[in-house]
């Protein structure tokens, strides 16, 4: 998937735990919960490169996956932020809320609550990275960070973030086009295997809508500034990794 240095990425569903900053992360695992206790974001750190997983939990204790074991990490000019990142520290959750008016709806006035953390990493040259998660009502958002200076002129030139759909069920997809091709028009891929490849090589856009094991699940970018573009994930997804 290819995606600005500043990532945002929301993963919305259609219905605090916390732990301790300092401690080896490898040796219990990094959460995000909601405040309604739903929504889960889980930070893997037992490999090589760090992973995530998103669970919905249910009112009787039972927990659902929603995207199993996922790839995290992305590649500058000159710094790498794929593989070999030491992890250095978890801020303790912090609750937000945001008051804002839309201009059309429904609901002009929107009042939403979400739970925060930032954790923070460090590559084999030192340079830091952070990856600030928080968790809605309805859904989990997470985005990279560069807190040195120096990478402000600098660009992205790979990325290995992904997203680990169970398999077994479809996908709603619209198979992406560059500007010059006018991709509002392109048709949809309606109720297709998770898994299946795009048609070309340009791969899919977003948002992508899923039905995966009782769960609907949309991903979508958010978050969008003037220094940001359009992005499209890979052609191929395969054991239903997008």
């Amino acid at each position: 998937m290819k995606r600005f240095s500043s990532l945002s990425l929301a993963l919305l569903l259609c219905w605090s735990a916390t732990l301790p900053a300092q401690g080896d992360a490898r040796d219990s695992a990094l959460t995000v919960e909601n405040r309604e206790k739903t929504l889960r974001f889980t930070l893997l750190l037992d490999g090589n490169a760090p992973e995530y997983r998103i669970d919905r939990l249910t009112a009787d204790g039972a927990t659902n996956v929603v995207l199993d074991r996922s790839p995290l990490g992305l590649t500058r000019a000159h710094e790498d932020f794929t593989a070999g990142l030491e992890f250095v520290a978890a801020s303790p959750a912090t609750d937000l809320t945001s008051v804002y008016r839309m201009t059309s709806g429904k609901q002009l006035d929107v009042r939403r609550r979400t739970r925060q953390r930032t954790f923070t990493f460090r590559n084999t040259s030192g340079a830091p990275m952070t990856l600030t998660v928080r968790a809605m009502h309805d859904g989990i958002a997470f985005r990279y960070g560069f807190p040195r200076a120096a990478f402000t002129e600098d660009s992205l030139t790979g990325e290995a973030t992904g997203f680990r759909l169970p398999l077994g069920g479809s996908g709603w997809l619209q198979p992406y086009r560059a500007a010059r091709a006018a991709p509002y028009v392109t048709d949809y891929r309606n109720g297709v295997p998770i898994g299946t490849a795009a048609p070309d090589e340009s791969g899919w856009a977003l948002p992508m809508l899923f039905h995966s094991q009782d769960e609907w699940l949309l991903i979508t970018e958010a978050g969008i500034d003037r220094t940001s573009y359009g992005v499209h994930v890979e052609r191929r997804a395969e054991g239903g990794v997008y």
